[in-house]
């Protein structure tokens, strides 16, 4: 229906600006990577290709605990009550986009070494996947009749199946893997969130505490990156010299 259309056109923008966002920091990694391609030095590219996950996910988890923790609040300040309904599709579309995340920096990788063919053959599969998802999770008949939220499992899926085949391409072309640390920053995170989230529905809790608890969900885990030594002051300082480097252009 139109109603349905309208809430993942609106989920979609919402949770769309977090990808325009990480897709910013990768364009200051991106020209490193493709140095590196021309020395043949495979190691630094797998070193490098973990730091900016490393970066990606010290920077942008808290984006998205916080997102996620007040999707509600972030939906009824920002669309309005109508588009309350929306809720559950952009809770989908935010987790979609931490995926699209995660694997991005191994997908610059291909793009890096000139394996385009690869690429395409990814992207058609995924054209046709996307096809056969649609019709599954949003046909009346015989499909589950999902709506925007049907759609939204669609974008999903494929961010998952396709990240999950760029990586083994990685793997298999050029003998790249991601660093296991990323289990480090993930599980805690999603310990968290899934924690705090409980919280929240079991005490119908209000705007104030929700957005208290978020805070200091995001606090916890930052010190939690302190503690164990994932997150040091010259990490900060690394990223902000990369900052004021200016990207060349591919």
């Amino acid at each position: 229906s139109a109603a349905e259309v309208g809430f993942y056109a609106a989920s979609a923008n919402l949770a769309g600006f977090i990808k325009d966002l990480f897709g910013a920091v990768m364009i200051y990694f991106f020209p490193k990577i493709s140095s590196l391609f021309q020395k043949r030095d495979l190691k630094s590219i797998q070193n490098y290709a973990n730091l900016s996950l490393k970066y990606l996910l010290i920077i942008f988890t808290p984006v998205f605990i916080l997102s996620f923790l007040l999707r509600r609040e972030i939906i009824l300040f920002i669309l309005g009550r109508g588009f309350l309904p929306a809720v559950p599709t952009f809770s989908l579309l935010l987790l979609g986009m931490y995926i699209l995340m995660l694997f991005n920096p191994y997908s610059y990788i291909l793009y890096a070494a000139n394996k385009h063919k690869l690429m395409i053959k990814v992207n058609l599969v995924g054209l046709l996947l996307t096809v056969i998802l649609s019709f599954y999770f949003m046909s009346q008949s015989p499909g589950l009749n999902l709506g925007a939220s049907g759609a939204a499992l669609v974008s999903l899926s494929l961010w998952l199946i396709t990240g999950v085949w760029n990586l083994a391409l990685v793997k298999k072309q050029l003998n790249i893997t991601p660093s296991k640390k990323v289990f480090h920053f993930l599980i805690p995170a999603t310990s968290l969130v899934l924690l705090t989230n409980s919280i929240f529905i079991y005490f119908h809790a209000g705007l104030l505490i929700k957005l208290s608890g978020s805070v200091l969900t995001v606090l916890i885990y930052l010190l939690y990156l302190f503690v164990f030594k994932l997150f040091k002051l010259t990490d900060i300082e690394y990223f902000v010299k990369l900052l004021w480097t200016k990207p060349s252009k591919f």
